[in-house]
């Protein structure tokens, strides 16, 4: 089976979407579960806030307007027309899109704001309560704005038809 370069960016999107979920996850159990904010290593920062900055440039500059093209007339070969055509599709299309081209840009800002964190501040400055509230909460939303555009995502990718990728560029 042949891959071609839409098929391998969509599936660096669905990989880059998982590790950025499993990351917020454990921003998230760290320091609402254990109560602890444990730094990770420059180099592992630099290189989660890359994979999210990432997934949503592939995901709003290449894979939506794939996924949302006007020009294709074929409903089967436009997930977005076909979503759009069914009434009890639409709305989630429309949340789902826009979630995920206008939400998700904070994942990656969060991500870039914990790289910012790391890079600048000593072990003591992390202790200082207010610092680990602020961490805490952003955490909380870098978790539930990856859990939703992931969750918003792979559904409306599941309803759709994918047929798209074998479109020629």
């Amino acid at each position: 089976m042949w891959l071609s370069p839409r098929h391998l960016l969509a599936l660096f999107h669905l990989i880059a979407g998982g590790i950025l979920l499993g990351y917020s996850f454990f921003f998230f159990y760290k320091a609402f579960i254990q109560k602890t904010l444990i730094p990770l290593s420059s180099t592992l920062h630099i290189f989660l806030t890359a994979i999210s900055w990432g997934l949503v440039i592939s995901g709003v500059w290449y894979l939506s307007p794939w996924f949302t093209s006007q020009r294709i007339s074929n409903p089967l070969y436009s997930p977005g027309k076909f979503l759009l055509s069914y009434p009890q599709t639409a709305e989630w299309y429309r949340l789902g899109l826009s979630w995920k081209e206008n939400i998700s840009w904070v994942c990656a800002f969060i991500c870039t704001f914990y790289l910012y964190i790391s890079l600048t501040s000593t072990q003591k400055a992390l202790q200082e309560p207010s610092v680990k509230k602020a961490l805490s909460i952003t955490s909380l939303i870098l978790f539930i704005s990856t859990l939703v555009s992931v969750l918003l995502g792979s559904g409306l990718a599941k309803i759709a038809p994918n047929l798209y990728l074998h479109l020629g560029s």
